[in-house]
């Protein structure tokens, strides 16, 4: 193996560390305030959502004899269908049950949360700026080895060579 290839194989080892790494931030989990803003919405969209008619407490004619839940299921046909009280318990203890799942999730976690999503867009950013530099520099190591008769098989996870050069030429 010449240099020119010794080269162009640690680009692409360097390239393919990159990709790692930017996948892997693609995957973190939310940062713990994405998070806990997460559970809160959660809570209260589960409040909006239930179904509880409470006007009946404001009527002098009528007052609630019951809490009925939803019934959910895909037919009659079920047997036993279940119940969603989600939507009344989180009307009713929105605090207790944001806090709970706070506590619950924290501990799922173990505090491995990721970095707030601004700064891991930002951390994206910069290693897609850098790979692109990195092919670029992979590029002209390949056309100097190709102009050199030296054959060299092209990534298949990169761009057309030549929408590279006019990145280049854009910057």
């Amino acid at each position: 193996m010449n240099d020119l290839t010794k080269k162009i194989e640690k680009q692409r080892a360097k390239i393919k560390a990159l990709a790692d790494k930017r996948t892997a931030l693609s995957q973190q989990l939310l940062s713990q305030e994405e998070t806990h803003t997460k559970i809160k919405s959660f809570v209260e969209q589960q409040a909006r959502s239930s179904t509880f008619d409470l006007t009946g407490f404001a009527t002098s004619k009528h007052t609630p004899t019951s809490w009925p839940a939803i019934v959910a299921g895909p037919g009659t046909s079920d047997p036993m269908p279940a119940a969603n009280i989600a939507p009344v318990i989180a009307l009713l203890m929105p605090d207790l049950i944001v806090k709970r799942l706070t506590e619950l999730t924290d501990d799922a976690v173990g505090g491995r949360y990721g970095m707030p999503k601004p700064k891991r867009l930002e951390e994206v950013a910069r290693i897609d700026s850098e790979i692109l530099d990195l092919e670029i520099e992979e590029e002209g190591y390949i056309r100097v080895a190709e102009s050199s008769g030296v054959n060299v098989n092209r990534r298949h996870d990169i761009e057309n060579p030549i929408v590279v050069a006019l990145k280049e030429l854009k910057r």
